[in-house]
């Protein structure tokens, strides 16, 4: 399938250059030559269909020089532009390459082929200078509306370009031009990241890191940047293109989740502690309920034992010293157990006030006359409830004076109508060591 034909449009005011040109393209060519002897007819024509090219003569009647060409890229920017010019002109013609022109023939130096191939060219060398404009076009729209920072560094870490973004942190980026990408850089940052960028020009591979910088107005910011490598023809890395992200509020975020979790765990572990503590307590309070279980069956034997040391004590009132040193001991043993027993009740019960030594002494003298009475009476009586006995001598003893019992004194019982009002010891039985009780026993 053949090719559609080039379409040229030539600019030139000499019949004779335009005639050489046809003459010069073979017969069965592939370009289709339109010309024209004015800039502003070629405009026209321009507007009026599409052509592949423009060949240029930069001497025309109505412009000349550069200006011809400038006006003529202005009005068809996308155009591709061969510039024609006399041997006595060539530097005109490289002035105009260096502005935009895609190439430039020599009138009376070029033939057919060499027409083609210059054509051609300029065709392709518009496409991709087309296609690099909409890049940057497209590279530009990009940085100006994206609030990353974006930056070319060469190899020296000096600034090539800094996005619009910089304004809020840096100031004007065209300012920033040429200078050093590491001076705002945190002071204790420096030197880590000036290794990973030699780093990443050494190696040819960009890297990831943080560090804190200084912006121009006074604040520090947490910045967290990618480094790409830009190699060049040979393949070595010539720039390095670092995009930057102001991670400030994510690290404080994130400094505040920390402090949470550790409060969090803190209150776990005091809540650990407070239920150790109540298990603790638990089991301190089953014991003690335990105890006091075992305290109520033992204390009943032991008024026995007393009672018991106390008779024979009595009996054996006239014996050795040995046998009077044993009884004593023994006595003493069996109302420390007493005293031990008396205060494992009264702390179960928690009074609400500590035991008075008036109600211990007058709670003991009372308990020793019902023990008395038992004696006498024989096994088949009981005493009082000693827990009841207590706390009673308690009350009255806590009682204003006012509601006091005339009775209520030391070791005097008489108002208990639940004890007999007097009772005498049976022959032998006297007691002949009667003592206050110490410690409240």
């Amino acid at each position: 399938m053949n090719a559609p034909p080039v379409k040229v449009l030539l600019i030139e005011d000499e019949p004779v250059s335009a005639r050489l040109l046809r003459e010069i393209l073979p017969a069965m060519s592939q370009f289709e030559l339109t010309r024209v002897g004015r800039l502003d007819e070629a405009l026209q024509r321009l507007g009026a269909g599409p052509f592949d090219a423009v060949l240029l003569d930069l001497s025309l009647p109505d412009k000349k020089d550069l200006t011809a060409y400038h006006e003529l890229h202005a009005a068809a920017p996308a155009m591709p532009i061969v510039v024609l010019t006399g041997p006595d002109e060539e530097t005109l013609a490289f002035q105009a390459v260096r502005e935009g022109a895609q190439d430039y023939l020599v009138k009376g130096e070029f033939d057919g082929k060499m027409f083609s191939r210059v054509i051609r060219y300029a065709m392709e060398r518009k496409r991709a200078d087309e296609e690099l404009r909409q890049s940057a076009e497209f590279f530009k729209l990009i940085s100006e509306n994206v609030t990353d920072l974006i930056a070319v560094i060469d190899r020296d870490g000096k600034r090539l370009y800094n996005s619009p973004s910089y304004q809020r942190s840096l100031g004007d980026a065209s300012d920033l031009q040429g200078t050093n990408s590491f001076q705002e850089i945190h002071p204790d940052d420096q030197e880590r990241i000036k290794r990973i960028f030699q780093e990443t020009i050494a190696r040819g591979i960009g890297q990831r890191s943080e560090y804190r910088m200084l912006w121009s107005d006074g604040t520090v910011r947490h910045i967290e940047s990618q480094g790409s490598v830009i190699k060049d023809a040979n393949g070595s890395p010539s720039k390095v293109v670092v995009v930057s992200r102001d991670i400030t509020e994510r690290i404080q975020q994130m400094e505040a989740l920390r402090k949470t979790l550790s409060e969090l765990h803190q209150a776990h572990e005091d809540l650990k502690a407070a239920q150790m503590q109540l298990v603790q307590s638990e089991k301190l309070e089953a014991v003690s309920t335990f105890a006091g279980g075992i305290a109520h069956e033992v204390k009943n034997p032991l008024q026995t034992i007393i009672l018991g040391v106390d008779f024979l004590k009595n009996t054996f009132g006239n014996a050795g010293a040995d046998v009077q040193m044993v009884l004593n001991e023994m006595d003493n043993a069996a109302r420390r157990a007493d005293a031990v027993f008396l205060l494992q009740q009264t702390r179960r019960q928690r009074p609400r006030f500590k035991p008075d030594r008036r109600a211990v002494v007058a709670f003991r003298g009372e308990r020793d006359q019902a023990a008395w009475h038992q004696v006498d009476q024989g096994p088949g009586s009981e005493p009082a409830a000693d827990q009841t006995r207590f706390e009673d001598c308690q009350t009255r003893f806590h009682q204003p004076p006012a509601e006091r019992h005339p009775g209520d004194v030391r070791g005097r019982h008489s108002h208990r109508p639940d004890l007999p009002q007097s009772v005498e010891p049976k022959p032998g039985m006297e007691r002949t060591d009667a003592r206050p009780v110490e410690g409240g026993r």
